[in-house]
């Protein structure tokens, strides 16, 4: 009698372990990356390609397609997406900007935005001690700024964008190629900027072109202290999500992209956000 009973049950527990995986294998994840090396770039080997690549592994059990680089507005309409799953790997913002989303434990925290500026203008910007206040510049100035559409660069500094506005030019494309040859062209007076990419991007500009540009320090965000990176996904999945928290929490995972990252750092920098990244994320 028990035998009787116990045979339908176990073919029942096989049936829903069968179709559970099924399911997952049946799921497809959309991942979305932007152009903006050394995070991500075209030949797949930016350190947020790394973290991309770590997440596909861990997340084997799904289908797995790329969109490719695209624009921020474009990322965010595919996140808002409430029948499909969209991800993209890291984005340096603040979780509590994205309520409707999942986002992932920390990925990786670097040093936070600054603006770069023409070397010939420093004096219109009367920083001191290498550093300005973004606030002060929109109100005592007419001096005009350029950034990416729906780009992050720190809290206080987002806010001050949206305040002033009509103060900031907006560019869809994402990669700062652009943005350089730009302010050559005095299209605007300063643009926002990651200290990853500036130091990327100079280190492939000419002797010439490299003493053209100079970098400013943001007080708002020196006060915030550095940008931290999380994964984004849209709302059916929840499931991803805790599979990404898993991931990140192997230490393997972790120095795989975490190295990478640190080596686009200038050299007083590395050992700073070497340990501020493991300490944060957990190793």
């Amino acid at each position: 009698m028990l035998r009787n009973a116990i045979i339908p049950f176990i073919f029942f527990l096989t049936g829903v372990i069968a179709n559970s995986s099924t399911l997952a294998k049946d799921q497809v994840i959309t991942w979305m990356t932007f152009d903006y090396p050394p995070i991500y770039q075209s030949n797949h080997k930016g350190f947020g390609d790394i973290v991309l690549k770590q997440f596909k592994q861990c997340l084997e059990g799904y289908k797995h397609v790329e969109l490719g680089q695209s624009s921020f507005p474009r990322i965010f309409k595919f996140l808002d997406s409430k029948k499909s799953i969209y991800c993209l790997p890291a984005l340096g913002t603040e979780p509590k900007v994205h309520p409707d989303k999942h986002i992932s434990k920390l990925v990786f925290t670097i040093p936070n935005a600054f603006i770069v500026i023409r070397k010939e203008d420093e004096a219109k910007f009367k920083g001191k001690n290498n550093k300005v206040s973004l606030e002060t510049l929109f109100r005592k100035t007419s001096l005009i700024g350029g950034m990416v559409e729906k780009g992050t660069y720190g809290e206080q500094v987002n806010e001050l964008i949206k305040k002033y506005e009509n103060r900031v030019l907006k560019r869809n494309a994402v990669d700062p190629v652009g943005f350089y040859k730009m302010l050559h062209q005095k299209r605007f007076d300063f643009f926002f900027e990651y200290p990853v990419s500036f130091i990327h991007h100079v280190r492939n500009l000419s002797v010439t072109e490299r003493n053209e540009f100079s970098y400013l320090l943001l007080r708002e965000n020196t006060e915030m202290g550095p940008i931290k990176a999380y994964a984004l996904c849209s709302a059916q999945s929840s499931d991803v999500i805790e599979k990404i928290n898993k991931c990140l929490s192997d230490p393997l995972v972790q120095k795989s992209y975490v190295e990478s990252l640190v080596d686009e750092l200038p050299l007083d920098l590395q050992k700073k956000y070497r340990n501020l990244n493991f300490q944060k994320i957990g190793i």
